[in-house]
């Protein structure tokens, strides 16, 4: 899956705010944040595909904690796409009468 620009700038937004809180709350000092930045932009733009996103945000909250749950919902949303082709193909199969071959893609034996 492609990396888009918008998605980019979502990414871009929410690691802001989250840096942006955890300096607000203390967690994090303004020195931190510098370095957060730094590494954020001398990645960012090499980002192609959701494989090189994963890798960058696995990086990046393994660095600092608090973008944690970024990395967490990243991953939940490409179980969710990846649920999604799964079902799709099971469908495509039972329209096409192939109910064994619907219920092995769905077991994940295929």
């Amino acid at each position: 899956m492609e990396f888009t620009q918008e998605k980019k700038k979502e990414l871009e937004k929410q690691i802001v705010e989250l840096a942006i809180s955890a300096l607000e709350s203390g967690v994090i000092t303004e020195d931190i944040l510098g370095e957060v930045s730094q590494f954020v932009l001398s990645k960012i733009d090499r980002i192609k595909n959701t494989k090189e996103l994963d890798y960058f945000l696995a990086e990046l909250s393994k660095r600092w904690n608090i973008f944690k749950p970024l990395f967490q919902e990243q991953k939940g949303i490409e179980q969710e796409e990846k649920d999604e082709q799964t079902a799709d193909k099971a469908e495509e199969l039972v329209k096409l009468g192939n109910i064994d071959g619907a219920i092995q893609i769905m077991k994940g034996e295929v």
